[in-house]
């Protein structure tokens, strides 16, 4: 092959078969023209299969190459293409966060406005509270004026009235035979007069309404001398209350009266001197229902709750405190609705609720619910208890008697056509009181009814001791019944609204009523 390249490629001339042919017919030899072809057609052979072989080994380095270049470029497509997409991503995501900060923002500026508002309204309410505050004990103070100067004007009245009835029954005129009793008219009258005045002045300050017989400005003398039931028999009138006395109690020997009233507080008095010692404040609700025993007291509310307070005896509880929750010793819970009664011993307090249930509690492991008593279907009023024996009334117009060992009514007795508002029992009788104005008197024995008092108005509270029935009525009178024939035997007027409650307390009598005061009554 290089023999046969040289022979033609290195030649002058172009190597062509013309020139081949030329230079052989020179010779003339015609052998040679075959071999010449012979010998050109295997070195054109030979030059295109170089040529294609050249051209193959090239191909596969271009291809490879340019292989690289593609996958190269395209990677970069990629990359780019990737790139871009994560910056759209970010920048929807930093859009959204963008968002997201402007609209809390304005939630933040909205917010601390309304703080602001919120610290405006408090501190204009705590300067109200304030100034309420400062008014509650300017009127607080004004109140127990007005008491102290109510004590001193009807003790000026009693005064007054000794005097008329000595006038009238004790002077005397000697004779030489003789000693006449006689009346002397004139100072009589002008002393009833001054009285009435009294009388007419502390009506005018209570804003209670004055009768028609009332003295005039002239000084003429009114027709009428004040009933003994209105002003003789009323001792004290016990202000402090804001609300109505739903309920009294009061203990002969610790000299102390109680009183709990629709403005959820509790008050204390000196039986005697009628001052108020202590006012205890802890419940949530209205004051239902009070007992004392000595220096312990346990009430009823409104707020579902029972509370038990320690009491001082009015010896040692000087001057006007109030309680701040120190008197409470114990809370117990698990009524459903308001409780309207209690009563205690030593050991167990028993309530009474709108639920319709009773409940016992043991007092030394206080909130230790003992048992319930179920049988009413309606709100638990009253309830008393000695002992295992218990009785109950309802506004479902029944009172039911109870052995605490069991558990359970064993008596329900009916009677009253409309709800039993208080009751109370002893060893022979139970004395009960409705809305449907009668006292009933049962036969403990037989559950039969023995006496039944007719009363003017409702029966909103009651109390027995030595044969007497005390009764509370809507009328705002409290009425005195002997038990044996249901017969009147005294009125006690003064209260100028519906007296809700009355107890006994020895030689006295407690009331309350939905004019904001007690009375202690002889």
């Amino acid at each position: 092959m290089i023999g046969v390249s040289a022979r033609f490629g290195d030649s002058e001339g172009d190597g062509s078969l013309e020139e081949y042919v030329g230079r052989g017919g020179s010779s003339g030899s015609t052998g040679s023209i075959a071999n010449a072809l012979d010998n050109f057609e295997i070195a054109e052979g030979l030059s295109s299969r170089a040529s294609h072989g050249t051209d193959a080994f090239r191909s596969p380095r271009r291809s490879l190459s340019q292989r690289r270049s593609l996958e190269n470029a395209s990677e970069d497509e990629s990359s780019a293409s990737a790139y871009i997409a994560s910056l759209g991503t970010i920048s929807g995501i930093y859009n959204d966060l963008q968002r997201e900060r402007d609209l809390m923002v304005q939630d933040a500026e909205r917010v601390y406005k309304e703080r602001i508002s919120s610290v405006s309204r408090l501190r204009k309410l705590e300067t109200k509270l304030m100034d309420l505050s400062q008014e509650k004990l300017s009127l607080e103070e004004r109140l127990e004026a007005l008491g102290l100067k109510d004590e001193e004007l009807r003790e000026k009245i009693l005064n007054l009235d000794k005097k008329v009835l000595s006038f009238l029954n004790v002077e005397t005129v000697n004779s030489p035979t003789t000693t006449t009793p006689i009346l002397n008219v004139k100072k009589a009258e002008e002393i009833c007069t001054e009285s009435q005045k009294f009388e007419f002045a502390i009506r005018e300050m209570r804003g209670e309404s004055t009768s028609s017989n009332a003295v005039e400005s002239g000084g003429e003398t009114a027709s009428t001398v004040p009933s003994n039931h209105s002003s003789s028999s009323c001792l004290r009138t016990l202000f402090g209350h804001s609300g109505q006395v739903l309920c009294v109690d009061a203990c002969p020997e610790s000299r102390v009266v109680i009183s709990g009233s629709a403005d959820k507080s509790l008050r204390t008095w000196d039986m005697d001197t009628g001052r108020r010692q202590d006012a205890l404040y802890g419940h949530n609700g209205w004051v239902h229902c009070v007992r004392l025993q000595e220096h312990k007291a346990v009430t009823g509310s409104g707020d579902k709750t029972i509370k038990i307070w320690d009491i001082l005896p009015a010896t040692d509880n000087i001057g006007y405190g109030v309680g701040v929750g120190g008197p409470c010793q114990a809370t117990f819970v698990g009524h459903d609705a308001g409780v309207t009664c209690v009563d205690f011993d030593s050991s167990h307090v028993l309530s009474g609720s709108m639920d319709r249930t009773i409940r016992r509690w043991n007092l030394e492991h206080h909130n230790d619910e003992v048992f319930e008593l179920i049988g009413h279907d309606g709100a638990v009023s009253c309830l008393q208890f000695w002992s295992y024996a218990l009785v109950t009334g309802s506004v479902d117009k029944s009172i039911r008697m109870w052995d605490l060992r069991t558990g359970k009514s064993h008596r329900t007795l009916r009677g009253h056509a409309g709800p039993v508002r208080s009751l109370q029992f002893d060893d022979r009788i139970i004395i009960s009181g409705g809305l449907d104005r009668q006292a009933l008197v049962w036969d403990i024995r037989t559950g039969k009814v023995i006496q039944c008092i007719e009363t003017p108005g409702q029966v909103l509270g009651l109390c027995f001791s030595r044969g007497e029935c005390l009764v509370a009525s809507s009328d705002k009178v409290i009425y005195v019944y002997d038990v044996s024939s249901g017969k009147v035997l005294t009125e006690k007027h003064g209260h100028s609204g519906a007296v809700l409650c009355v107890v006994q307390a020895e030689d006295k009598a407690v009331s309350g009523s939905t004019d904001h005061t007690c009375r202690l009554w002889i």
